[in-house]
């Protein structure tokens, strides 16, 4: 899609101000069409929104990154029971063969 000069402009501005969820959302908007749908504040809050959204997620994966985990976890080895239900004798991770044998289901202690 060919966008107009202007519009360049401010993208490469929000850019060049490290507004990356704010150029996202407003680039999303021009191709979609529905910039003309939404009233001036309508468009601030949501590029602000957006904005806001994209630095927590960063945020989050930023400290993710830099906690180091030991071992990543997955979707499919939380447990849906409740902490106070869990019998460490009887209760197993999702799969157990991928687990390793020190890992205690309330992880805060070990145990072999």
């Amino acid at each position: 899609m060919i966008q107009s000069n202007n519009t360049e402009r401010t993208i490469e501005h929000m850019r060049s101000m490290k507004l990356y969820g704010m150029q996202k959302a407003y680039q999303m908007a021009i191709e979609n069409h529905s910039l003309a749908n939404l009233t001036a504040d309508e468009l601030i809050a949501h590029l602000v929104a957006q904005e806001y959204d994209d630095r927590k997620n960063r945020t989050i994966s930023r400290s993710v990154k830099n906690a180091k985990f030991r071992y990543p976890a997955q979707v499919g080895n939380i447990l849906t029971k409740k902490l106070d239900e869990l019998d460490p004798e009887s209760e197993t991770l999702a799969d157990e063969q991928q687990t390793p044998s020190h890992v205690n289901i309330r992880g805060n202690k070990y145990y072999q």
